[in-house]
């Protein structure tokens, strides 16, 4: 049967760490791997710490929250929604987390996370997300003990020193999608 699936969507961040009066954008990819079409509703809280700048994409804003009503994902295709803050003064470094509810037509709604740190002012770190090109789990085709060596391509425009790993393990049951096993933090 004919059937949307946006289980396979995910948020992101421009940036990973931000200065009190720095912009950030938070985007929402929408994936349909689905047979059919679909039609969601999207909301996503601002988060504490975070002032509301615009949103993209049809979004709206009110009492707190970005909404997005009856956006249309094609079988086999995607849409992006976005919207950008700015941080708020801190006195310590605060983890904000900002996340999305996607409610698929028709199915049970679902939530999307990324994080954030917000700093002090006069942070001179890197806040450019880096480009991954390659990503190789062990040496071997095929890994059977539970720890193996994660090695990592990627650049950035001054060296990576740090990135976020999350693992992913393929689910069957029902139409096969990608389902989050478990994150790292910040290694």
């Amino acid at each position: 049967p004919l059937a949307p699936d946006l289980r396979g969507s995910y948020k992101s961040a421009s940036q990973y760490e931000l200065e009190p009066g720095e912009t950030v954008t938070f985007k929402i990819h929408l994936h349909n791997s689905g047979t059919a079409s679909a039609v969601a509703d999207v909301t996503d809280p601002l988060p504490d710490h975070l002032t509301f700048v615009s949103a993209m994409n049809g979004g709206t804003y009110a009492s707190g929250t970005v909404s997005w009503k009856n956006v249309s994902v094609p079988a086999g295709g995607d849409e992006t929604l976005s919207f950008t803050a700015t941080g708020q003064s801190v006195s310590l470094p605060v983890l904000v987390e900002n996340t999305a509810t996607i409610s698929p037509s028709g199915g049970a709604a679902f939530e999307r996370h990324t994080l954030l740190l917000l700093v002090p002012g006069g942070h001179t770190s890197d806040v450019i997300p880096p480009v991954v090109h390659s990503v190789t789990l062990g040496s071997q085709d095929v890994l059977t003990s539970r720890s193996v060596s994660l090695h990592v391509d990627a650049s950035d425009n001054v060296g990576v020193t740090k990135m976020y790993i999350r693992e992913w393990q393929l689910a069957t049951a029902g139409v096969p999608h990608w389902e989050l096993v478990q994150s790292s933090g910040w290694v």
